[in-house]
């Protein structure tokens, strides 16, 4: 995707046009229901906290409208890559933090042994870390 070699060149704010764009038509009505719109936020959500600063706020609603429309889709590896980076993003921040943890426990019981991706360890990790 053209996103991704963006912003591994360190051409982050191009990287985020284009995943505007894309957005932006997979939210046309016309479109219907696109099968990777909460991976496609959760990408710009990813991108605006590497940016830092002023950026935070808009990448923890991107990454929070991420989560909530994997899990209501039921795109389990979805959500749990967005509370996986809501988790590392929450970070010093309590009502952030707690809200993040519970996603992530939510979803990790979600999972059947067989589904559990590399993503899903990771984020059992970081919570057993945040809660231990």
């Amino acid at each position: 995707m053209t996103a991704s070699v963006f912003y591994q060149a360190g051409r982050t704010n191009e990287a985020i046009d284009v995943l505007d764009n894309v957005i932006a038509i997979a939210e046309q009505p016309e479109c219907g229901e696109l099968a990777y719109h909460a991976e496609l936020l959760r990408m710009r959500g990813e991108m605006l906290a590497s940016l830092g600063g002023a950026q935070m706020e808009e990448a923890t609603r991107t990454l929070s409208r991420a989560l909530q429309l994997a899990t209501e889709r039921n795109q389990l590896h979805f959500a749990i890559r967005a509370a996986l980076n809501l988790l590392t993003l929450a970070e010093g921040d309590d009502a952030a933090l707690a809200e993040a943890r519970q996603a992530a426990r939510d979803l990790i019981g979600r999972f059947d042994a067989d589904e559990r991706s590399d993503e899903w360890h990771l984020a059992k990790a970081q919570l057993d870390r945040l809660e231990g």
